[in-house]
């Protein structure tokens, strides 16, 4: 009889040590990845119960970025396709690529949304909660001719630009395919090397007298 009491009395110890052994892991949380600490919510010392936040850990090696598209460039748009982020604030540029692409429009402004990942870069790295500015490669043009911005003029037949020939200014109508920073991808028609007027078009008429002034 009393054998039957120590084995029970033993059989009691050992789920108690489990208990208290697992009770013990629990009380020293791990995260299921490595990152790095971005907040501590309680205190040391602080009683919580089961559930409760102790702590918010990220991994910035990579990060997601959401932005949105309207209707048009969606059409050129693909998980893949190259791209490119852009924080203005910190002079930071980092490439990346499309990850998703959302199925509906947002109903109140009717743009989709599309993921970005981006390999975080250790020397100068992206933070969670950055403003970026996201530029998705819809398309290439090799060799096609661009146009400063500034240059382009609301003709009487359209869009359009002027060069300057033999010392006076000749229209050019413009078949703008595209935007890239502050230059205007040209369609054809346009030759490359040409001298452009991008101060004062607006005064111009065809045959008008153009002096060219070298800026220092």
């Amino acid at each position: 009889m009393e054998a039957v009491r120590a084995r029970a009395n033993q059989a009691t110890a050992r789920a108690g040590l489990a208990t208290a052994e697992l009770a013990y892991r629990d009380a020293r949380p791990t995260a299921p990845f490595a990152g790095t600490l971005a907040n501590r919510l309680p205190d040391p010392g602080t009683s919580v119960t089961a559930g409760s936040l102790l702590a918010r850990v990220v991994d910035i090696t990579s990060l997601r970025i959401r932005a949105e598209f309207s209707e048009q460039d969606l059409a050129h748009i693909q998980v893949g396709s190259p791209a490119r982020i852009v924080v203005e604030s910190h002079g930071l540029s980092f490439g990346g690529y499309v990850t998703a692409v959302g199925p509906a429009a947002d109903p109140a402004s009717f743009l989709f949304p599309v993921e970005v990942t981006v390999r975080n870069d250790p020397e100068h790295p992206l933070r969670g909660g950055m403003v970026a500015r996201v530029e998705v490669v819809t398309r290439n043009w090799e060799n096609a001719p661009l146009l400063p911005v500034d240059a382009l003029v609301d003709g009487a037949d359209g869009p359009g630009y002027y060069v300057v020939e033999d010392g006076t200014a000749s229209w050019r109508s413009a078949t703008v395919i595209a935007r890239s920073g502050d230059h205007l991808v040209l369609g054809d028609g346009a030759a490359p090397g040409e001298a452009v007027v991008v101060l004062g078009q607006t005064r111009l008429t065809p045959g008008t007298a153009v002096m060219v002034e070298e800026q220092p």
